[in-house]
């Protein structure tokens, strides 16, 4: 059974930051290279900003929370 967008998209911020957020041009071309469209990445990055999971400390830079 396939993951759910934004479980994907958490699992890859988790993976990519380093400790400084995750830039979301980075997040979207890694979840693409999982099989996701942007309009993918847009709604699980609206979701898990919705359900507290993530934030947005900078413009352009999200962090798992």
């Amino acid at each position: 059974d396939k993951t759910e967008p934004d479980e994907m998209v958490y699992e890859l911020m988790g993976i990519i930051d380093k400790g400084n957020g995750v830039p979301v041009t980075e997040l979207v071309d890694e979840s693409k290279r999982s099989g996701l469209t942007d309009e993918q990445v847009d709604g699980a990055v609206k979701i898990l900003m919705s359900e507290g999971r993530c934030y947005e400390p900078r413009i352009g830079i999200l962090r798992r929370v």
